[in-house]
C-alpha cells in the first residue's frame, strides 16, 4: 500500500502522520512553518533510515491513487516532539500531565511502527510484484525472440530443402553427372558425445559446396564445412605427419620435399578426412597416387596407436581412485580401424611393399605379419602376355587370385590395425545374408579404401555393396571392447559419421556413383576429383570407318534396358537378317543384356556365337571358329569378356554396340580391327552420359543427349 492509502487501523494518512496526531495540539495552533525541534529532525532521520532506498524513491513518485506530501509540510502539519509539544498542550489545558502525554505518546509510537512495519512490507510486497512483472516482461520479449528465430530457421530450411530438391531433380535428368552431389553428408561438428543420427543428418545442410577446375587434379567438387581454396597444395609438415614418418618418407626419396604436386594436391583433400572420390586412377598414375593415400593411412594409423600408448602410461601412474575419476575414450569396439579393399593379390602385394617402405622402423608393430606375405602372394612374372595391351599387363600381372585376406595367419584378424582383402573374401567371413553375421571385426573402421574400383565393377560390384552394408554396425559380442575407453559416439551407432571413404577409380559409372552417395557419411564432407575429357577415345581411333550414333529416348533409367531391346529387335535386327553383311560383332555392355538378347535370338531360331564371362573356353573357342569361318552371322560378345581376355578381333564386317562400352580404350580397339569397308554403330540413350564423354569427350556428349537429333555420324 502507498503512502497515500489508509490504514488497517482506520486512519487516513498523510505520509508518515496519520490524522489521529491532530490531538496533540487540539484547541490550539500548530508550529509555526520550517520551525522544527530536535525531536522533529531525529524523527524524520529514523524514518529515512527504516524505509531505505526504496521509500525515498517512492516518496518521489507521483502515484494514481494519492498524492505523496513531501516531507516538509508533513512535519508542519503533525509535529510529535514531546518534550516541547508536551510543554505546550499542558500550558493551554492543565489537565494533560507529563507523564500521561508520555504513555499514550508511547502507545501510538508503537502503532506507528507497526503501521511502518506494515508499510514496509507491503512496499516490498510491491517491490517484489513489479519485479516479477519485469521478468515475466522479459521473459515475453526472451519468447517472442526464440519464435522469430525459429521462424527465421524454419523458412531457412525450406528454402534450403527447395534448393536441394531442385538440385537433386537436375542431377536426375543429367544422369547423376552433376558433381554438386544432395547425399548424405553434413557439417564438421564434434561427435564425440551423446549426438543422435538425426541430428547428424539435420546438419547436411550446413555444408558449403563448390566447384573449380584444377590444373593438376581436374574437376574437383567439394561439399565440406567450410570452402576451400583453389589449388591448394600441402606439405608435409602442415597436414599434422608424424615426425618420424615425415623423415622415412624423405629418406626414401632421397629429395627435400619427396612430394609431387599430384600427391601434395590429393594430400590436401585426404587430411581433411573428407570422403573422397578419385577417378584419375590411371595405370601410369596409379603408383604415384597410391603412394600419398598410403602415407595418410599409415599416419592415421600411428597417430592412434601413440594416442593409445600415452594413455595406457598415463593411466598406469594413477592410482585406483584416479582411474576410475578419469575419463580417456580412445578406442573403439575393435581393433581394426583401416580397411583396403583391392582386387587382385598382386595389388595387394604392391599395397604390403609401400606400407613396409613407408613404416619408420620404431612403429613395425604396425605391421606385423605383413612381411611374410611378400613371399606367399608373389609370383613370377608371364611372358606369354606380352603381345597383349600395357593395360593388360599392369592389371594382371602376377598373382590374380580374387580370394584373399592379407593377415597374419598364426593371430587373429582382429589383433591387426589394418586389413587388406578382397569383396569376395570379406562377404564370404561375413557369411549370407539373413542369418548370425561374423562382422564384428568391421564396426570400428576408421577409413575404408576401394583401390581399382573399375576392376572390382568386372569383378562382382554386389560383393562390394554387401561390404559397406555391414560397415560400423554394433558388434554382437564385446570381447574385445574396453567400454571405460570406448568412443561416445561408437555406443550411439555413429561410426559411421567418423569413418572416411576413400574410392580410387580410373573412371567413373553409375554404379560407383549409387555406392557413393549411399555409403559415404563423413562428418567433414565430401570431395569428388575427376579428369577433364577434352577429346575421348575416339581421338585414338586409326581406321577410316563410319561410326554412326542412333540415341534411343528412353523416360526413365529402369526401362532403358526394355526400351533398347525393344528397337534393337523391331528396327535393327530385322534390317541386318535382310542384308547381305556376314562376321557381325554385337557387343555387349551388361551381362543382364546379353541374356535378353540371347534368348530372343533363341526364341527367333537366329544362329549365333555367345562368348561372355560364364563361356567355358571350349563354348568361347567353338563360337570364334565358326564367326571366323563365316557359319554363323552373329557374334555375341560381352564386355566383361574382353575385359579377362582381350582377344584380338580382326577383319569384321560390321561392329555394333549395343550399349557405350565403361572402358574407354575397348571402342577405339574394336574399331581398329575392322574392315576399311566395314561401319560401326553405337546405341546410347540419355543414361549413359558419363560413358559416353569418354568416347567422344564432353562438349559433345552434352549435345548429343540434349540435342533434338536422333543420329551423328563421325568418320
Amino acid at each position: 500500500m502507498g503512502r497515500g492509502g489508509t490504514s488497517k487501523r482506520g486512519g487516513k494518512r498523510q505520509g508518515k502522520y496519520t490524522t489521529s496526531h491532530s490531538s496533540y495540539y487540539e484547541g490550539g495552533e500548530p508550529p509555526a512553518e520550517g520551525e522544527l525541534s530536535a525531536r522533529d529532525v531525529r524523527f524524520q532521520r529514523g524514518n529515512k533510515s527504516s524505509r531505505g532506498k526504496r521509500g525515498e524513491k517512492r516518496d518521489q513518485i507521483d502515484t494514481t491513487e494519492k498524492t505523496v506530501i513531501p516531507p516538509a509540510k508533513k512535519m508542519k502539519t503533525a509535529p510529535k516532539k514531546l518534550n516541547d509539544y508536551g510543554l505546550l498542550l499542558k500550558t493551554l489545558n492543565p489537565q494533560y500531565t507529563q507523564s500521561s502525554l508520555r504513555s499514550k505518546s508511547n502507545e501510538e509510537e508503537e502503532e506507528e511502527e507497526e503501521e511502518d512495519e506494515e508499510m514496509d512490507e507491503e512496499e516490498e510486497e510491491m517491490d517484489e510484484e513489479a519485479q516479477e512483472e519485469e521478468e515475466s516482461e522479459e521473459e515475453g520479449d526472451r519468447l517472442d525472440e526464440l519464435d522469430k528465430e525459429r521462424e527465421e530457421e524454419e523458412m531457412e530450411e525450406q528454402r534450403e530443402l527447395e534448393r536441394l530438391k531442385k538440385e537433386k531433380e537436375k542431377a536426375e535428368e543429367e544422369d547423376t553427372v552433376q558433381l554438386l552431389d544432395t547425399n548424405d553428408h553434413f557439417s564438421a561438428m564434434v561427435i564425440d558425445r551423446e549426438t543422435s543420427n538425426e541430428e547428424m543428418d539435420e546438419a547436411r545442410s550446413q555444408l558449403v559446396s563448390s566447384l573449380y577446375k584444377d590444373d593438376i587434379l581436374g574437376m574437383v567438387s567439394i561439399k565440406g564445412a567450410k570452402k576451400v581454396k583453389k589449388g591448394v597444395e600441402a606439405r608435409l609438415e602442415d597436414i599434422r605427419m608424424k615426425p618420424r614418418l615425415i623423415k622415412q618418407w624423405k629418406s626414401n626419396r632421397g629429395v627435400a620435399d619427396a612430394m609431387t604436386p599430384l600427391q601434395a594436391r590429393l594430400l590436401s583433400h585426404l587430411d581433411s578426412y573428407r570422403d573422397v572420390y578419385y577417378s584419375g586412377y590411371t595405370p601410369s598414375l596409379r603408383r604415384e597416387v597410391r603412394a600419398s593415400w598410403l602415407l595418410h593411412v599409415v599416419n592415421h594409423v600411428i597417430k592412434s596407436r601413440d594416442q593409445l600408448l600415452n594413455n595406457n602410461a598415463t593411466l598406469n601412474g594413477m592410482s585406483e581412485e584416479e582411474r576410475d575419476r578419469t575419463l580417456l575414450k580412445d578406442q573403439g569396439f575393435t581393433r581394426p580401424s583401416v580397411l583396403i579393399l583391392c582386387p587382385f593379390r598382386n595389388s595387394a602385394l604392391e599395397i604390403v611393399r609401400e606400407i613396409i617402405e613407408i613404416t619408420p622402423e620404431g612403429d613395425k608393430k604396425v605391421i606385423e605379419g605383413m612381411e611374410q606375405l611378400i613371399e606367399e602372394y608373389q609370383e613370377e612374372e608371364d611372358r606369354s602376355q606380352k603381345w597383349r595391351p600395357q593395360d593388360f599387363q599392369e592389371t594382371f600381372k602376377g598373382n590374380t587370385d580374387d580370394n584373399f585376406l592379407c593377415v597374419d595367419l598364426t593371430a587373429s584378424v582382429f589383433s591387426h590395425d589394418i586389413i587388406i582383402a578382397s569383396p569376395l573374401h570379406l562377404r564370404m567371413m561375413i557369411g549370407s545374408e539373413g542369418k548370425d553375421n561374423n562382422d564384428d571385426f568391421l564396426s570400428s573402421l576408421q577409413i575404408v579404401v576401394v583401390d581399382q574400383a573399375e576392376v572390382i565393377n568386372m569383378q562382382n560390384w554386389d560383393h562390394l555393396i554387401y561390404v559397406f552394408q555391414h560397415l560400423n554396425l554394433t558388434p554382437k559380442t564385446t570381447k574385445y571392447t574396453d567400454f571405460s575407453r570406448l568412443k561416445n559416439y561408437y555406443i550411439n551407432q555413429g561410426g559411421k559419421y567418423s569413418r572416411q571413404t576413400i574410392m580410387l577409380s580410373e573412371w567413373m559409372t553409375p554404379e560407383m556413383n549409387s555406392l557413393w552417395n549411399r555409403n559415404t557419411f563423413s562428418q567433414m564432407g565430401m570431395t569428388k576429383i575427376r579428369p577433364i575429357i577434352a577429346g575421348g577415345s575416339i581421338v585414338t581411333v586409326a581406321t577410316h570407318v563410319p561410326q554412326m550414333f542412333h540415341k534411343i529416348t528412353s523416360p526413365s533409367f529402369l526401362d532403358a534396358p526394355e526400351d533398347r531391346l525393344r528397337h534393337f529387335t523391331e528396327e535393327v535386327l530385322p534390317k541386318l537378317l535382310n542384308g547381305s553383311e556376314q562376321k557381325i560383332l554385337i557387343f555387349i555392355t551388361s551381362y543382364m543384356d546379353f541374356v535378353r538378347l540371347r534368348n530372343h535370338m533363341n526364341k527367333e531360331k537366329i544362329e549365333f556365337g555367345r562368348c561372355s564371362e560364364y563361356s567355358s573356353g571350349k563354348t568361347a573357342k567353338i563360337s570364334f571358329d565358326f564367326f571366323w569361318n563365316g557359319d554363323t552371322q552373329f557374334l555375341l560378345y560381352t564386355e566383361r569378356y574382353h575385359f579377362y581376355f582381350r582377344r584380338k578381333m580382326k577383319m569384321m564386317e560390321r561392329l555394333i554396340f549395343y550399349g557405350v562400352p565403361q572402358v574407354p580404350h575397348f571402342y577405339s580397339e574394336l574399331v581398329n580391327g575392322m574392315n576399311s569397308t566395314g561401319n560401326v554403330s553405337v546405341y546410347y540413350t540419355q543414361w549413359e552420359k558419363l560413358a559416353l564423354e569418354r568416347i567422344v569427350g564432353e562438349d559433345r556428349a552434352e549435345r548429343m543427349i540434349q540435342g533434338s537429333k536422333a543420329t551423328h555420324l563421325f568418320t
